[in-house]
């Protein structure tokens, strides 16, 4: 499953970084791409693992407020 989520909070390439480690870290997670400049990241993952949600909030719990963005 691909699901893309709006992050709030990135300014530079170091936060970027921090919300694409912090996703690629979490089991389930196949893929992630994280664009700054529309602070937004695309996640492929294995939703019998993990959830969108669940994803959320680990982005959140490293300090950029995530959520899943209406299709």
């Amino acid at each position: 499953m691909v699901a893309k989520f709006e992050v709030k909070g990135m300014h530079c390439a170091s936060c970027s970084a921090i919300v694409e480690k912090t996703v690629a870290a979490l089991e389930g997670v196949k893929s992630v791409s994280v664009t700054l400049l529309l602070n937004s990241a695309e996640v492929e993952f294995d939703d019998s693992v993990i959830s969108a949600r669940q994803i959320a909030k680990a982005i959140k719990a490293a300090g950029f407020p995530a959520s899943v963005k209406k299709k």
